[in-house]
């Protein structure tokens, strides 16, 4: 017979023998599972006892019964050999239990209590773990506390050895290290592998605070899945079930209505939403880890009632299972007199009922519950949606909200219970709130101008550096004094933006701040796989199409990156930080501020922040939920998003795995989280809903919370709105970092300029805009059936056009000019309203006029149209002309020779397409009379060249060289050499006639291009010659919208009426989709849907080429000084296009007198 192998363990623990007549304390130092070695100081009587029992630590109840198998006198005291008796399987099972989970939670001198040892250990097994101090290989880590581990491994060890272990927990990037002590040893032989139990006797605070929520995560789950395996086995008993064929139907109604199936995962202790794919005869298959325990435990919930199986799984592939239907489906929802000791153990404390209110459990889950109370435990009056209460649990009690509440009809004497939903762990807590209404909103934040004057600072420098992966993360960083240490803002991009995105708002920042004497920096950058310099995986990034990679972790794993590159680098000394989130931006910073292993924020300001992303997605589609979708197993595919190409899937899984999807998921977060947050959102802001903003924000927590509401939509970077709230924001941050604040002030409308267009050309670099093919693409639709006359569609327009129409008031006679007429939809109107007339309408004219020719022949079929159901209409003469209405490029040289004494290069910037800030700081280097005579029309030859070379260098010299050509242009001092090779012979001057029939396009640039103009520089339209002159929503889209506006004057007939307008800055019609999505019914509904979405996003296009610098929407002030200095008169602005107006439209009339285009202040002949 072969002879029985004893595992034996080596250890110290502390013990206690029970005797006949008294407690002994004992030292266990070695343990088997039959028997025991102790030490003890021997009573005087003890060698008469025979039979004793052992008292475990941490073990309730009696003791293990033991017999005395021999005792020796030792040095430390009397060593005694004990026997388990095992009277009893329990008994037997305990000390088994026991020795399988056995692990020290002291030092070598001390006994620790038995409350200690309650901690909960976690029976999951972790692999990624790893030895740094001895030459052992781990193989494994199980039962795991906060106090120590199981380790099973190879190498040579013993008892009483320390090792320090890295390992990697589920749900963190970093590893924690532990060291710890051999606290006992199974040894199983040389061939096997080795079983140590530790004791942690060292760890970090970062790795402890880490440890402690993976025990306390894990231990919740452990408990919910042995709740769902008592559920199925009490429904066993009493025999209420579903089965055969019954069973099957139920499980083809669960996949064909792509219902949520729970798979309770044993191994990973872990609750995983999935659902039924597909099947394949008595087998179904489901989302599943490849590592799911086997049988694998389920539930659902359907029609109310709760139900439990357990399945068998017969493979997996390619992240499926493949599941057995199993025979019997178990219902948790029977009442039954005997199940009575949940509703003794589980009472509800509501605020207005004086009783406690017992329950029955019907399902569970992470973060709450449905429970069953009859009619008769409640009072007359129901507890209400969102109301508070305290689940009673024995002696505890969970703080919990009411969710939802159904009323059903019970199944004992037609009683009536109310089935409700709970959520778990919400306690709530004021937060200090601010409302500002429109009235009072941009008076009180509108301070006044401060300039910088600190060239350094409007000189944004670029910063890069590497996530874990080698990306790289470009950013824009400003540092008033990098010697002395600063609060640190971090400002993330917002989606679908770039980092230059928020230049007002660093200038904002760095102008309060040294307005009161605080020392700052400032960090925006852009997202990996974003638009933006960083890096990309998508080699074909052209606009649209950054984002088709994107993965909704990594712009967590870029802000966890910057957080520590801040706290990390040579450029800035940090003293505090503080993170400033916009829109989706808010989901990653509510995790980094939940972190325990990365640096957190001081302070944490979220601006028109989302507080759950199923919510913030259904706004942002116009009512489309695609997370719903996502979860029934319906493909939502790729959508254009705010402009990018999304794969939306994709993003939506990681959504949810994240868990940013819920409003509980926020509300669990922001209990977490110590930082003060000043969270500020918009009245009329269609991402969020201020109610789950308030929801979130009262949920108690160690940090201070501040909520504060403001009249604006969703969109905050250059308007007045932006710059209001970015005061408010410099204001919060310096009253919670530095305890002081000043007067706001605004930044300086000059340098802001500057800093804009700096980035601005940094971004563009030597890219170039194909115009008419982009405004061809977005009016004709390339991409939407129908193209921009989709607009027209839109009640809000149609309002729009209407209020344009009687703003202006065409009359029957007049001659009237539609600039940039597009496809016709305000030409259509104005011939709508003209036909309308009971007189003739001969002598009206009416000429449409715009870039694209092929929009021309969109706006005639509209005229064709109107004229067969009007045929009064072809008495107007209509005109359609194909013209760019761009103004003359050199007005800007043009203006500068106009004005008297001496010319300075900066009088240009930001004037001449195509010359740099870089290159006028360069010019700035040349000596001033030179630089006034060149810009007056002097021409540069050789010798002045060489001077110019040598001041500002070869680059730029060719750009001022154009320059010059364009001011000797103007005024008339040209040679035969300044034209092309093709049209110059000779030296000679040009003469008066020469001069009369060139055109710009004829000059010899080098760089620059002037466009193909007279001397005059007038649009080919006459003087005088209109009545009434729309420009409808055309002047951001113009490089030079202020000479355009001085053009349309002089074509204004004296007493001419004009109208112009333009979208706001920041401009969101979010809302309008929204409207006219919700309007449409039925099949049309889903086709209206589609084509709204990619209205969004064609509209996101213009929002993003403007953060590009190629186009610029217009504040009321800077459209009514632009008319004003066209010299037009009786100016008056309103506001239009939706709720609230995000147009403006501004009227003026031409004065009388005539207005002609000034002539240059020289001329050579």
């Amino acid at each position: 017979m072969e002879k029985r192998r004893v595992v034996r363990y080596h250890l110290e623990e502390f013990v206690r023998l029970e005797g006949e007549k008294e407690k002994i304390p004992a030292t266990m130092v070695d343990l088997s599972r039959s028997g025991m070695r102790v030490i003890i100081n021997k009573p005087i009587d003890f060698n008469k006892v025979k039979r004793i029992s052992v008292k475990l630590p941490g073990i309730g109840g009696e003791g293990i019964p033991c017999q005395i198998r021999r005792n020796v006198k030792g040095v430390g005291g009397w060593e005694f050999g004990l026997e388990f008796s095992g009277e009893t399987n329990a008994q037997v099972l305990l000390v088994n239990r026991w020795i399988d989970s056995l692990e020290k939670h002291t030092n070598q001198s001390e006994p620790i209590s038995l409350q200690s040892r309650r901690a909960p250990r976690m029976r999951c097994t972790i692999t990624d773990i790893e030895c740094t101090n001895r030459d052992l290989v781990i193989y494994s880590a199980q039962n795991i506390s906060t106090r120590g581990v199981l380790i099973q491994g190879s190498g040579e060890l013993k008892s009483g050895d320390m090792l320090s272990l890295e390992m990697n927990l589920p749900v963190f990037s970093c590893p924690i290290s532990i060291e710890t002590r051999v606290v006992y040893l199974i040894d199983s032989g040389p061939e096997n592998p080795f079983q140590a139990g530790l004791s942690i006797v060292r760890i970090n605070a970062t790795s402890q605070d880490k440890l402690q929520q993976f025990v306390s995560d894990t231990s919740h789950n452990l408990a919910i899945l042995e709740y769902h395996k008592q559920m199925i086995k009490d429904e066993s008993s009493e025999r209420f079930q579903i089965s055969g064929t019954q069973a099957i139907t139920m499980f083809h109604k669960l996949r064909n209505e792509a219902s949520t199936v729970n798979l309770l995962d044993e191994e990973n202790l872990c609750i995983i939403e999935t659902h039924i794919e597909e099947f394949e005869g008595i087998n179904f298959k489901v989302a599943s880890p490849e590592t799911v325990s086997n049988p694998t435990f389920f539930s659902f919930t359907r029609d109310g009632a709760s139900y439990f199986f357990s399945a068998k799984r017969k493979s997996w592939n390619g992240g499926y299972g493949e599941f057995q239907i199993p025979v019997r489906v178990y219902r948790g929802e029977k009442r039954a007199e005997k199940r009575k000791t949940s509703s003794d153990r589980i009472k509800l404390r509501i605020p207005s009922i004086s009783e406690p209110v017992p329950v029955q459990i019907l399902n569970s889950s992470r973060k709450g519950m449905q429970v069953e109370v009859y009619s008769e435990s409640l009072p007359a009056m129901i507890p209400v949606i969102g109301g508070t209460l305290e689940i009673a649990v024995g002696e505890e009690t969970i703080p919990g909200e009411i969710r939802h509440i159904v009323e059903h009809l019970g199944n004992t004497e037609n009683q009536i219970v109310y089935r409700v939903g709970l959520e778990t762990g919400i306690r709530r807590k004021t937060a200090n709130a601010i409302t500002y209404s429109p009235d009072n909103w941009i008076e009180t934040w509108h301070g006044p101008s401060r300039p910088l004057r600190n060239k350094r600072l409007l000189q944004s420098e670029r910063v890069s550096y590497k996530d874990y992966q080698g990306r790289e993360i470009v950013g824009l960083l400003h540092v008033n004094n990098p010697k002395l240490p600063a609060i640190v803002i971090i400002i993330p991009p917002a989606f679908a933006r770039k980092k230059e995105s928020f230049a007002t708002l660093a200038l904002t920042l760095l102008t309060n701040f040294a307005a009161v004497g605080e020392n700052i920096a400032v960090l925006r950058y852009d997202g990996t796989n974003r638009p933006g310099e960083s890096a990309n995986s998508n080699p074909d990034v052209r606009p649209g199409n950054e984002m088709v990679g994107y993965r909704i972790n990594q712009s967590y794993t870029d802000l966890e990156t910057t957080m520590n590159w801040v706290h990390n680098n040579g450029k800035v000394q940090v003293d505090k930080t503080a993170l400033i989130t916009f829109d989706m931006a808010a989901l990653e910073a509510r995790r980094l501020q939940t972190s325990l292993e990365n640096p957190q924020a001081d302070h944490w300001i979220s601006v028109m922040g989302v507080a759950s992303a199923q919510n913030a997605l259904k706004n942002m589609l116009c009512g489309l939920d695609a997370i719903a979708n996502h979860r029934m197993g319906i493909p939502v595919g790729t959508m254009n998003l705010c402009g990018q190409q999304i794969d939306m899937d994709r993003m939506i899984a990681d959504i949810i795995h994240l868990g940013y999807t819920t409003t509980s998921d926020a509300r669990e977060a922001m209990a977490q989280i110590e930082s003060p947050i000043t969270w500020i959102y918009g009245t009329h802001d269609k991402w969020t809903d201020p109610e789950e903003i308030r929801d979130i924000m009262s949920v108690a927590s160690p940090g201070e919370r501040e909520l504060i509401e403001i009249p604006s939509t969703h969109n905050l970077r250059a308007s007045d709105d932006g710059i209001a709230s970015f005061q408010i924001i410099s204001d919060a941050i310096l009253r919670q970092l530095a305890g002081s604040s000043g007067p706001a002030v605004m930044p300086d409308n000059s340098e802001l300029t500057e800093l804009i267009a700096r980035e601005r050309e940094s971004v563009i670099g030597e890219k170039n805009l194909d115009i008419p093919g982009f405004w061809k693409s977005y009016m004709l639709g390339d991409r939407i059936d129908g193209g921009y006359d989709n607009y027209g569609e839109l009640a809000e327009f149609q309002e729009f056009a209407q209020l344009e129409l009687a703003l202006l008031k065409p009359m029957v006679g007049e001659s009237i000019a539609d600039m940039g007429c597009g496809t016709g939809l305000i030409t259509q109107a104005i011939l709508f309203d003209l036909g309308t007339s009971i007189t003739t309408l001969a002598g009206t004219k009416l000429i449409g006029i715009d870039l694209i020719p092929e929009l021309l022949t969109k706006a005639n079929e509209k005229y064709n149209r109107l004229s067969k159901k009007n045929p009064k209409l072809k008495e107007v003469e209509i005109t359609w002309k194909s013209l760019n209405l761009e103004p003359f490029p050199l007005a800007g040289i043009r203006d500068v020779l106009n004005q008297p004494g001496a010319k300075f290069i900066e009088q240009l910037r930001g004037k001449v397409q195509g010359v740099s800030c870089e290159c006028f700081d360069k010019f700035r280097e040349l000596d001033r009379e030179l630089m006034s005579e060149i810009l007056e029309g002097k021409t540069i030859n050789a010798s002045i060249r060489q001077i110019i070379e040598k001041s500002i260098g070869p680059k730029e010299l060719p750009l001022l060289e154009d320059i010059n050509l364009g001011a000797r242009f103007i005024v008339g001092n040209l040679t035969q050499k300044d034209l092309k090779i093709s049209l110059g012979k000779g030296t000679e001057a040009l003469n008066a006639q020469q001069l009369q029939n060139l055109r710009s396009s004829d000059l010899a640039l080098q760089k620059l291009d002037f466009g193909s103009w007279t001397r005059d520089g007038k649009l080919p339209l006459e003087d005088d010659s209109f009545d009434a002159i729309y420009g409808s929503l055309l002047l951001p889209y113009l490089f030079a919208p202020a000479e355009a506006v001085k053009e349309f004057t002089r074509m204004l007939k004296p007493g001419g009426r004009i109208l112009l307008s333009t979208m706001k800055p920041d401009f969101d019609i979010l809302s309008i989709f929204s409207s006219h999505a919700k309007s449409s019914n039925g099949n049309f509904h889903e086709k209206n849907l589609e084509k709204v979405h990619s209205m969004l996003g064609e509209a996101a296009k213009l929002l993003s080429l403007e953060e590009d610098g190629w186009f610029r929407f217009l504040s009321e002030e800077e459209l009514r000084n632009m008319m004003v200095k066209a010299g037009l008169a009786k100016i008056q602005i309103v506001q239009g296009l939706g709720a609230p107006p995000q147009a403006i439209i501004a009227t003026g009339k031409k004065e009388l007198t005539s207005i002609t285009t000034p002539k240059a202040s020289r001329d050579f002949p």
